[in-house]
């Protein structure tokens, strides 16, 4: 299971001292693989536009590593949360360039997001592109696709060796099926883990809270599924050798880590502790066998998740 390190909060509620924090710690665990996008973070905030992309280049500049993968995703014109994208043949080649000079060695794959064209012309055009920059020697990868279907008919044609493919996967919601015609020809990584940053103690929000700061509400609704998982939290602890969770990360981790299909996850701590109590539970659920835990996730994530958001 790959671990990949989030920034796209970085430069909002996330200020670059702490990016700078968790990099070193992520780093120094000896993690390399960092996701990156043009338009983060997505804060409707024009000045902020491809600042935690800056971020992240400081960092290396001070560091001076050579040895990172960063998974870097283009396309959005923005960062407003806009539909507006260009991932036309001239434009990609010329990010490709770009990123080459900002990140150097440390660039691992080119990635495009926020495709809504369902013309196939149009797509066919961006992966003969993409052909050409996975035969200069870069991964290559898909978020964010509106139309996977139409990539599907297409793919035979070009060698885009096995790409990586973000997808939004976790408890309460699986774009797994959606992708399911690409997926097996891909590396695919889970992000939105937690849910938007859902906690069991509705108490503990914070007005920097990440499902406060997306959704705008000072105070949000608990999800129906908060009553299950606390249930299931009792049911574990009167059980020998099940795991133990105090918070709903533990459990989205658990989850997103033993989810068939999926090859890495996507890891956003805003805060150092944050980050470190995520990598610590992952290593503690790679030496149990999770599987019957798993299955009673997988019994809640089917109860709770849309009919066609469902693994």
């Amino acid at each position: 299971m790959e671990i990949m390190l989030g920034t796209a909060l970085w430069g909002w509620t996330t200020p670059p001292t702490v990016c700078y924090q968790l990099l070193d710690h992520f780093y120094e665990s000896g993690y390399r693989q960092v996701d990156a996008a043009t338009n983060y973070p997505i804060n409707k905030n024009p000045s902020d536009f491809r600042r935690g992309e800056k971020i992240l280049a400081e960092w290396i500049q001070a560091h001076q590593v050579s040895d990172l993968e960063i998974c870097m995703k283009v396309g959005s014109l923005d960062n407003m949360k806009s539909p507006d994208h260009n991932l036309s043949p001239s434009f990609l080649l010329f990010n490709r360039e770009q990123y080459r000079q900002i990140f150097g060695e440390n660039l691992a794959c080119f990635m495009i997001h926020w495709d809504n064209r369902h013309a196939a012309d149009d797509i066919a055009a961006t992966l003969e592109v993409l052909s050409e920059i996975y035969s200069e020697g870069l991964a290559v990868g898909f978020s964010g696709l509106a139309h996977p279907t139409v990539y599907h008919t297409l793919w035979d044609h070009y060698n885009l060796g096995k790409p990586w493919m973000q997808m939004k996967h976790n408890l309460l919601y699986s774009d797994l099926p959606r992708y399911a015609q690409l997926a097996d020809r891909c590396i695919t990584y889970a992000y939105g883990l937690n849910a938007g940053g859902i906690k069991l103690d509705t108490h503990q929000y914070r007005s920097s809270s990440s499902l406060v700061v997306r959704s705008g509400e000072d105070k949000p609704a608990p999800p129906p599924i908060l009553h299950d998982l606390l249930t299931l939290r009792q049911q574990w602890l009167d059980q020998e050798n099940a795991p133990s969770f105090s918070a709903f990360f533990e459990v989205a981790l658990l989850f997103g880590f033993c989810s068939p299909g999926i090859h890495g996850l996507i890891l956003g701590g805003s805060h150092l502790q944050q980050l470190q109590n995520n990598l610590e539970t992952v290593q503690a659920i790679k030496k149990q066998d999770s599987a019957i835990w798993f299955e009673q996730l997988l019994e809640l994530h089917r109860k709770h998740a849309p009919a066609d958001r469902k693994i």
